[in-house]
This record gives structure tokens, sequence and C-alpha cells, in this order.
């Protein structure tokens, strides 16, 4: 009986770890991050904290299976929001830096922002508004957009000067331009 019930014990223990070692998934979610497509996979494991793992073309983003309560559309929306404005906090700092050396003057300031139909814009107090959407995109088409709203910095509207001073920076504006008609937001 003894042997038995250690038997009963040690089958019970093993589902138990199976059911806590077992992660329910997501089913994978096309996203783009610098104009590279990955899978989104989201995990639900028991621990505590988010992790986020990228290996080969997936993102892999663990949660706690906590989080489990809303529903797979809803959190997956949140965790592809989240990422993008992280990443664009993390990169555009960096961009605009270089823009910024390459023009020789600056925004009063910038920030990142979700926009409806709009991936960036200049405001009528020289600050320069961008969609963190916008890290969807190859860093070359990143660079032009930033630029674009930089020049809007010395030019309100897309008049004859405002394309000099473009051209000026970026020689390919208007191929540029034509693959930015083609983009989603």
């Amino acid at each position: 009986l003894i042997s038995l019930m250690k038997d009963i014990e040690f089958v019970w223990i093993m589902e138990k770890l199976k059911e806590y070692s077992k992660q329910e998934e997501l089913s994978l979610k096309p996203i783009k991050v610098f104009g590279v497509e990955y899978n989104l996979k989201v995990v639900y494991k028991n621990i505590a904290v988010i992790e986020c793992n990228i290996y080969k073309n997936i993102v892999e983003i663990g949660l706690p299976k906590k989080c489990k309560k809303l529903d797979d559309e809803t959190m997956t929306n949140i965790l592809i929001d989240k990422m993008y404005k992280k990443i664009a906090e993390r990169e555009l700092e960096v961009i605009m830096e270089k823009v910024r050396l390459e023009v020789g003057f600056a925004p009063e300031d910038y920030e990142i922002r979700e926009m409806t139909n709009c991936i960036a814009r200049c405001t009528e107090d020289k600050r320069i508004l961008i969609n963190p959407v916008i890290v969807k995109y190859e860093k070359e088409l990143i660079e032009y957009i930033v630029l674009h709203q930089f020049c809007h910095l010395k030019y309100k509207g897309h008049t004859k000067r405002f394309y000099e001073l473009l051209k000026k920076y970026c020689s390919n504006y208007l191929e540029l331009d034509k693959r930015l008609e083609n983009i989603e937001y």
C-alpha cells in the first residue's frame, strides 16, 4: 500500500510539474522592427516579470500567467504598442542627434506620442512629435522622416525652399517620399 501511494504521489508530482512548466502560447503574429519582419510569439509562463527574447525571426515575449485575463488580441496589441514605444525611446535619441549634427539646428524638443494617421509632425512651437510605430520602418526611412520634420522647423509648408533644404541633406528624398506613400500607421 505504501509503495502504491508513493507511485500515485510520484505521478501526481510529475503531472503538476508538467502543468507548471507547460507554456500556453498565442498564435504567431507578424510585426516589423526597422523594416525586418518578425513573428511575435506570446507565451504565458510561471514567471513574475515579463521576458523578451529575439531569435531567428521570432520575438518571444514571456508573460506571467496572471496576464491571461485579457483576451489574446488585446494583450498582443498592448505588447506591440509598448514594444514600439520602448524601441522608439531608445533609438530616436540617436537619430535625432545624428540629424541635428548634419543640419546644424534642432527642435525645441521632441516627443514620442501615439497619433492617428500621422507618423510625425512639427508643431507651431517648434517641437517634433513622432509616432512610436515609426520603428517599423527601415532606419533610412526613419532618418528621412526625422530630417523632413527638421526642415519644417525652418519652413512650415512644402515650399520650394523647403524642398531645396530637404534635397541638400537627402538627395534621394523623392524616392523616400514615394516609399512613404505606401506605409501604414
